[in-house]
């Protein structure tokens, strides 16, 4: 294990082991696509053990397998196999709507330990016209064979402008389809969805009282699904409401490269101290080991500053400025998020 003077504590590591996929969601980070790309992988097995030995070394518990659509890949029960023999977490980011029984069944006995689906909506006709005709039955199917082998599955339901609505209703429905959590993840304008970030981006006052239902929500339904929020601004809203201190929240906050934090590698080999913060590479793994890139500490101060516009704010050090992977694809490190409410009120 790495000295602990210099690396930070590191729980997670997101792999977006492809930009092959068979959607175009309108908010994608990684603007997959299947028609973009002439190749589904650049990692092999020898380097995909290579990086999961050193993961391990980092301290690291579970490495998240994503794209793309990483169940286009041939590979992934291998890699996945690979994951597990190290004793580490392997997690799966799908959007479901090719998942087989017969390739259930192959990824439970590799090791697989959850799979994280993308819902957005769950009226059939947003889904469908968010992210592509037929795919609301057929990600209901993925789930429902997820069930059957024994897989649990999380929702990760993304808060934009186009779905907004669904914060009201997405725990009952990941209680109503037999889920054993529910995750709202922040909307990063990057990839595609910085193409698309006019309709994408929220109000800071909306998007506020869309914090408040979720966590009202996750109060309301714990004990029947899990809730996990991946928002720095989640902890402002928080503080204001008095519920810091309430434990059904399960993980909240900005986890680049912070403690229990997590790294993302892009489907290029890049290594970022988030998975969303793609305009901030430390190294690439083709080149450089990761035990080496997690462990610069000239980047871990940098990314780690408050904004000066946020010094002397009530909430400073609690959001830490927010959402690092928005600042830097919008205004830069040194301004705060966009999406921040508090001269707004």
């Amino acid at each position: 294990m790495l000295s602990k003077q210099n690396c930070p504590q590191l729980n997670n590591l997101s792999w977006n082991l492809t930009s092959y996929c068979n959607l175009r969601c309108v908010h994608c980070y990684i603007d997959a696509s299947s028609l973009l790309v002439p190749q589904k992988t650049l990692f092999d097995e020898k380097t995909v053990k290579r990086v999961v030995w050193e993961a391990k070394q980092l301290g690291i518990k579970s490495i998240f397998l994503a794209g793309g659509e990483p169940l286009l890949l041939e590979e992934l029960p291998k890699f996945i196999s690979i994951i597990s023999a190290k004793n580490l977490s392997p997690c799966l980011c799908s959007n479901l709507t090719v998942l087989t029984k017969e390739q259930a069944k192959i990824l439970r006995d590799a090791g697989l330990e959850m799979l994280s689906v993308g819902i957005d909506h769950v009226e059939e006709k947003q889904l469908n016209k968010f992210r592509g005709e037929g795919v609301f039955k057929r990600v209901l199917e993925g789930i429902s064979i997820c069930r059957e082998a024994g897989i649990p599955v999380n929702i990760d339901f993304t808060l934009t402008n186009l779905t907004k609505e669904t914060v009201h209703n997405i725990h009952e429905f990941g209680i109503q389809h037999g889920c054993f959590q529910v995750s709202m993840k922040r909307y990063v304008p990057e990839g595609r969805g910085f193409k698309n970030k006019d309709k994408l981006l929220m109000d800071p006052l909306e998007y506020r009282e869309c914090l408040v239902t979720w966590a009202k929500n996750s109060i309301a339904f714990a004990g029947k699904i899990k809730s996990f929020v991946h928002d720095p601004m989640y902890l402002v809203i928080l503080e204001e409401l008095g519920w810091l201190d309430k434990k059904v929240h399960a993980e909240f906050g900005c986890k680049a490269w912070t403690t229990a934090g997590w790294l993302g590698i892009s489907p290029s080999g890049d290594v970022h101290p988030c998975p969303l913060m793609r305009g901030f590479s430390l190294g690439n793994i083709l080149e450089v080991p990761l035990t080496k890139v997690a462990t610069r500490q000239h980047d871990q101060l940098t990314i780690q500053s408050i904004p000066k516009e946020c010094v002397g704010c009530t909430a400073e050090f609690i959001c830490h400025g927010g959402c690092k992977a928005t600042r830097i694809r919008m205004n830069g490190l040194e301004s705060r998020d966009i999406m921040c409410w508090k001269d707004k009120k």
